[in-house]
């Protein structure tokens, strides 16, 4: 049990010891910061509008040119209103009626005089005989069994019993209701006077 703990401690220590050696051998890294170039893409190239002008620069031999003609008069400006109007119409020859299809109650304040369709008879056919206009033979080759329903007698071979209950008497109380008169003593004081 105790050479298992020293040997559990040998191997901590020995790890803390090549811990620290490691990091005094390894190099020391510095992180470059600069810019990225052209696009940000990191090609060396970069650039960029300072004050108006365009800006080029270069990551790789450290030159920079700078290229611009500051701001540019065109001339005056002048501000005209325009109207523009378009008639867009579709032509009707005639006014028509349109169906609607779910029509919305309007209130009418002036009556007006509705057309009303009266009925009109409509001949109906009445059922009239079809005469068959030929026969035809239809050739039979063999007679064809109609079922026709009558009781068949069936033997049967082993007859198969059939548990049919038995009324059981079972006695039923029936309760009945009769006055039964119970005597209650009561105690009577006299008050004598």
């Amino acid at each position: 049990m105790v050479d298992d703990r020293i040997y559990l401690l040998i191997i901590c220590f020995c790890l803390v010891i090549a811990t620290i050696w490691a990091e005094k051998l390894a190099p020391v890294k510095e992180k470059a910061v600069g810019k990225r170039g052209i696009l940000g893409l990191g090609y060396g190239l970069g650039g960029g509008i300072v004050d108006g002008r365009l800006a080029v620069s270069s990551g790789l031999a450290g030159a920079g040119v700078a290229l611009g003609a500051g701001t540019i008069d065109l001339g005056a400006t002048s501000h005209t209103h325009t109207t523009i109007t378009r008639n867009i119409g579709v032509p009707v020859p005639v006014p028509h009626p349109v169906p609607v299809d779910r029509p919305v109650p309007v209130p009418v304040r002036v009556p007006v005089t509705v057309p009303v369709d009266r009925p009109v008879p409509v001949p109906v056919p009445k059922p009239y005989p079809v005469t068959i206009e030929r026969t035809v033979a239809v050739p039979v080759d063999r007679p064809v069994g109609v079922p026709v329903p009558h009781p068949v007698a069936v033997p049967v071979i082993k007859p198969v019993g059939v548990p049919v209950p038995a009324p059981v008497a079972v006695p039923v109380v029936k309760p009945v209701a009769v006055p039964i008169p119970h005597h209650v003593p009561v105690a009577l004081l006299r008050i004598s006077k």
